[in-house]
């Protein structure tokens, strides 16, 4: 997610580790939801029973998308798929060729591994 930075700010970014220990005071900051905290905006995001058709998720999407100067791509028929390789002990999808197969094989996807 760190290319995402570049929508918020053109400032150089800073690792809270190298700052560990030292006092330091901003003047503004901006400080991420972490990936799986609870109510946060990537992984743990809830369905609030009753909420429907809110803007906030397209409009999100949106501004990153304008802010990062991705270009609309007419669609091709195909859903575009982009699989997040990990190469970690808890995160490797051990069958990640076969999946990859298995959805080219439908002729339904665009399938990209990054």
């Amino acid at each position: 997610f760190g290319a995402t930075w570049e929508a918020f700010t053109d400032q150089p970014l800073l690792n809270l580790k190298d700052l560990a220990g030292k006092r330091v005071c901003f003047k503004k900051v901006v400080f991420p939801l972490l990936p799986r905290m609870l109510f946060g905006l990537y992984y743990n995001t809830p369905l609030v029973p009753g909420c429907a058709n809110s803007q906030a998720f397209a409009s999100f999407s949106s501004f990153i998308l304008h802010r990062l100067r991705i270009p609309a791509i007419p669609p091709s028929g195909k859903l575009r798929i982009t699989l997040l390789a990990r190469n970690t002990k808890y995160r490797r999808l051990e069958n990640e060729e076969e999946l990859v197969e298995a959805l080219h094989t439908t002729g339904r996807f665009e399938v990209v591994v990054e």
